[in-house]
């Protein structure tokens, strides 16, 4: 049986209630609750061979700022954000004389080998200041939570998506390999 609900006029009703966030995070919040967990969320992958233009479409339509960049047997190179696939990552390459259309996630992505990785042991331990001051002092705007026991990687961390959670500016010097590369 459907019960009836009481329809009510709302000429009158204009605002919405004022949003206070309960659990806002703060410098001192555990490090676990600013990573992207790949045991909750599955991480999207795309081949070092793509192309720069439709990785930064598709990871725009998947809603992701962060994409692992893998191989043919689905190794893990390198990662990229939306920072290494922009028009301006893309405009620098070009002025290198490379076509845009022969630009790949294998040119802008930051190799494996030039991020931190995070025991997920020590993670789960600290805080979220812990991680932002290890990034700032190895100059890395991304940072990998690894598995050693599993070897595998658990999840990353995103200076740049921590900023926005904590509403901090977060300065960190790049020393990404595409940086390092196209800087001079």
């Amino acid at each position: 049986m459907m019960k009836n609900i009481q329809q009510n006029e709302i000429d009158n009703i204009s605002y919405l209630p004022k949003f206070v966030d309960a659990h806002a995070e703060t410098m001192a919040s555990s490090a676990t609750l600013f990573y992207t967990d790949f045991d909750l969320y599955d991480p999207l992958t795309l081949d070092m061979t793509t192309s720069a233009d439709v990785a930064r479409l598709l990871m725009l339509k998947a809603h992701n700022n962060i994409c692992l960049v893998v191989d043919g047997d689905e190794k893990v190179l390198g990662l990229v954000g939306l920072d290494e696939v922009s028009d301006q990552t893309i405009t620098a390459c070009l002025d290198k004389n490379i076509r845009r259309d022969a630009i790949t996630l294998g040119d802008v992505m930051v190799i494996k080998k030039s991020i931190q990785g995070l025991d997920i042991k020590d993670v789960e331990h600290a805080d979220i200041k812990t991680v932002i001051e290890h990034l700032v002092s190895h100059g890395q705007q991304y940072c990998l939570v690894v598995d050693p026991v599993k070897n595998i990687i658990r999840g990353v961390f995103s200076a740049k998506e921590i900023s926005k959670k904590l509403g901090v500016d977060i300065n960190i010097q790049d020393h990404s390999s595409f940086y390092k590369v196209f800087a001079s």
